[in-house]
């Protein structure tokens, strides 16, 4: 609450400003709050809920603001959650200056003017266009290779389970998008897998968790789930059982090991590659069923390069990989991209894009393809 001295309250101070006549302004939260020098508390700008909204007061909303200055004339403070500047008069009146347009939106449009909401799976699909999800949005998007962005599925802003024509279909927080060779686009949401196919939407196991997905050489989606294991579903519907964490743990010989399994990949001879962040390794099936150490050392943390055994991999809280045309393998784990040659070697190398912070990844057509939080690059390999 507002107040004097000891009886005013803050919520959480992330930055402060002085101006010239002595008093103190605070971002608080999603509020800016105004201390006089006789430590009388008000608030300027911004109310008790997040959001986004211009105007005069408590009428406006801001995201979290880790950052506030002051230009001479008006605090100018960081909105995260919009990704843009926004503009606090000493009048309380909020605007967002024209030189930073939002960033962070779902927008469709050519380079610089679309707009992306997020960084969440990136799939290059057998089309030759790029596919990811915005869950917070509730849409499945596509970008071609020219950077024509378009939303091909979903309502934005609209969630929901509903089946059907691509036109009146609605999705609830999709995470993962694949597109087999066959076409077919699954997307794992929030609850069940949904699959796209000639302009029509139908939903498998409705009230499964799945945490990942990737197609494999047949057309069938390949998800992992909370339980540590990967199945495999095909197009009528049909689930096999591929991997499960006992068959981890009989491969290490360790009943305590635990797994979190993520990034599924398939290669062109029907090989899965998935990692385990509970294990910190990479592991191979093969078409057959057999199963094997890839990359890393299992049970232990770290960035060092080499072959099985000697190099080491960290996990953070997201996963990507993606797999080239040579059977390269591409590990992004919000960080620099690592890359395991088809002999399970790790090398960190320097890409054409710097050492950018990439997240979702994807390959198609010679490129390695990466989303920061609000931009998609692309990087040519040798």
């Amino acid at each position: 609450p507002d107040g004097t001295g000891s009886a005013a309250r803050f919520d959480a101070i992330t930055d402060m400003v002085t101006t010239p006549n002595g008093d103190l302004y605070v971002a608080d939260g999603v509020t800016i709050r105004k201390v006089t020098s006789a430590g009388v508390v008000s608030t300027l700008a911004g109310g008790t809920a997040r959001g986004y909204a211009n105007g005069a007061g408590t009428a406006a909303r801001f995201g979290p603001l880790p950052s506030l200055t002051f230009d001479g004339t008006s605090l100018i403070a960081i909105d995260t959650d919009a990704g843009v500047l926004r503009r606090i008069g000493l009048d309380g009146t909020v605007t967002t200056p024209d030189a930073t347009p939002m960033v962070r939106d779902t927008v469709d449009g050519k380079g610089a003017a679309a707009r992306i909401s997020g960084v969440f799976s990136l799939n290059a699909g057998a089309d030759g266009n790029l596919y990811f999800v915005n869950p917070g949005t509730h849409v499945v998007r596509k970008a071609t290779l020219d950077g024509v962005v378009s939303t091909i599925a979903g309502t934005p802003r609209v969630a929901g389970g509903t089946d059907g024509p691509l036109a009146t279909a609605l999705f609830n927080a999709p995470h993962t998008v694949a597109q087999g060779r066959d076409g077919i686009l699954w997307v794992a949401q929030n609850y069940g897998l949904r699959k796209i196919q000639n302009g029509t939407v139908t939903s498998f196991e409705p009230s499964a968790n799945f945490t990942d997905l990737t197609v494999d050489t047949d057309g069938n989606a390949i998800v992992t789930d909370w339980n540590a294991s990967i199945a495999r579903i095909s197009p009528a519907g049909e689930r096999t059982e591929l991997v499960n964490r006992v068959q981890i743990q009989d491969l290490l010989r360790n009943r305590d090991a635990s797994s979190m399994l993520a990034a599924p990949v398939s290669d062109a001879a029907g090989n899965l590659y998935f990692a385990d962040a509970g294990t910190a390794a990479i592991y191979k099936r093969t078409k057959a069923g057999e199963l094997s150490v890839f990359a890393g050392t299992p049970l232990k943390n770290g960035d060092a390069d080499g072959p099985v055994g000697t190099a080491t991999l960290n996990f953070g809280e997201t996963i990507f990989m993606a797999i080239d045309d040579k059977g390269n393998l591409y590990l992004s784990t919000q960080g620099v991209v690592r890359v395991i040659s088809p002999a399970g070697v790790v090398s960190s190398p320097t890409l054409g894009w710097g050492r950018q912070t990439i997240y979702a990844i994807a390959f198609a057509k010679g490129k390695l393809y990466g989303m920061t939080k609000h931009a998609l690059l692309q990087t040519w390999l040798p």
